[in-house]
């Protein structure tokens, strides 16, 4: 199987800023673009950690959503930030279980990511989630 590394970061930049953004819009906060592009840089940069030990893999993996966070948005209080980080663990999951479920390769999954944004703006267009 042929991977190609320029694919899987630029997949990665695009899919982590359109959560962020995603995230941005549902709480209709002032979005920051360069907050965002860092945040999409470091995730690129964490992909890197799959070479290291499993150990500390893993625990990139799990941490590093937290980071992400805290470098995307301010920190103002902690149910905000609880509630911020499981939205981004739950995009997360439900992309790539989309990806894994219908074996979904190649052009399709960046139709996937733009499937997921609409069907979560379109639900949430009525809700406040942060009040």
């Amino acid at each position: 199987m042929i991977i190609y590394l320029d694919i899987v970061i630029f997949l990665n930049f695009i899919v982590n800023y359109c959560f962020m953004k995603l995230i941005y819009m549902l709480f209709n906060e002032k979005i920051s673009i360069i907050r965002l592009i860092l945040s999409s840089v470091i995730a690129v940069l964490l992909l890197y950690c799959f070479f290291l030990d499993y150990l500390i893999f893993n625990l990139v993996k799990l941490f590093g959503g937290i980071l992400l966070i805290l470098i995307s948005f301010k920190f103002t209080d902690y149910k905000r930030f609880i509630i911020m980080s499981s939205m981004y663990y739950i995009l997360q999951f439900s992309f790539i279980g989309i990806l894994q479920v219908f074996n979904i390769k190649g052009i399709a999954c960046l139709v996937f990511l733009l499937l997921i944004c609409l069907l979560i703006l379109i639900y949430s267009k009525r809700r406040n989630i942060y009040k």
